[in-house]
């Protein structure tokens, strides 16, 4: 699990460290750092896993995101964690530099148990790594080639094929899936595969049982319910990721569904299933369940991200006792981050 990342010329964050649990949920106006601090946090998940930064998967994100400031030519990314069987606790520092467009250093120190380890004897310390979920409603519609790979940028474009794996397997996780998301959209009944064996373009495509509407394709169903689906899939499959990170989360729900959603979440990263769940949102439904603390309110100011827990809110102790985070931050604007 990481307890704690820290951003340093990151983006628009010139200096941000937040602490993470179980389920941490950052809000706040768009363009303002959320999902910055996903990505930088994606990234100490795969250096949890074992990854360096010079690696092709990392490397690429990096270019990709070009997540240095404006101005600058370095950023620093550290990250401290602990995990469990055997226990330990971890910590990783890079200071990440940017001499030509195409040149990278990536000097990195990493500690175990307060002991620095070399590169070349690190081992991993997360079991099952990182995945950043930014899911697309197409993707889910379309169809899935056969073989289903471990995403870790999962965007639903393989879930019909690991559905239809799961139900080869007679996995449980096909029946609990399908029960919540039946508790999120009551009309759903029951889910199913179909194979097309086209020779040029094999692969599943999922159909959907509704009350009175049976064998729907994904075409005929609404964003909502196939991003539902999705997400559910992804933390109640057997062995999911250990860290997941949801952008939008509560893209195309209904406010009910979304109370639903983030039980679900608060329950599964609760549990012990060593599973962490760092997700953004716009909505005070996504934050009912979560604790004020693990609640990160973003603001930004000449360019320069601001971030701070919504328990550290001026009136966060007298109000919260009458009011959920999500009410409590819905009723509130943001300039109270700003204030030094």
């Amino acid at each position: 699990m990481i307890h704690q990342v820290r951003l340093v010329n990151f983006k628009s964050h010139r200096d941000t460290t937040i602490d993470l649990g179980p389920l941490t949920v950052l809000v706040g106006a768009n363009a303002s750092g959320k999902s910055s601090m996903l990505q930088a946090t994606f990234i100490g998940a795969l250096l949890a896993r074992g990854r360096s930064m010079d690696d092709s998967l990392t490397s690429s994100l990096l270019q990709t995101w070009k997540p240095w400031r404006r101005g600058t030519q370095e950023f620093e990314l550290e990250f401290l964690g602990q995990e469990k069987d055997p226990d330990y606790e971890w910590t990783w520092r890079s200071v990440c530099s940017q001499e030509k467009e195409e040149f990278w250093k990536y000097p990195e120190v990493l500690k175990v148990d307060g002991t620095q380890v070399a590169a070349e004897t690190r081992r991993p310390v997360t079991s099952r790594g990182g995945c950043f979920a930014r899911i697309s409603a197409d993707q889910v519609r379309a169809q899935s080639p056969v073989s289903a790979p471990l995403e870790q940028q999962f965007t639903g474009r393989y879930l019909a094929s690991r559905m239809a794996e799961l139900k080869l397997a007679d996995d449980p996780a096909v029946g609990t899936i399908q029960a919540k998301l039946r508790a999120m959209v009551p009309s759903f009944i029951a889910l199913r595969t179909r194979f097309d064996g086209n020779e040029k373009n094999p692969g599943y495509e999922l159909l959907f049982d509704f009350e009175g509407a049976p064998g729907l394709t994904a075409d005929s169903v609404s964003d909502g319910t196939l991003l539902a689906l999705a997400v559910l899939t992804l933390v109640f499959s057997p062995n999911p990721p250990s860290v997941v990170l949801f952008d939008d989360i509560e893209s195309g729900l209904h406010p009910t569904a979304q109370l639903q959603l983030i039980q679900y979440l608060k329950d599964i990263a609760g549990d012990g299933s060593k599973i962490q769940i760092i997700a953004a949102s716009h909505s005070p439904y996504i934050l009912s369940a979560v604790d004020p603390k693990y609640v990160y309110v973003t603001a930004i100011k000449d360019g320069v991200s601001h971030v701070k827990p919504l328990s550290q809110h001026p009136l966060a102790a007298k109000r919260l006792q009458v009011l959920d985070a999500g009410e409590f931050w819905s009723s509130e604007d943001e300039s109270w981050v700003l204030a030094p």
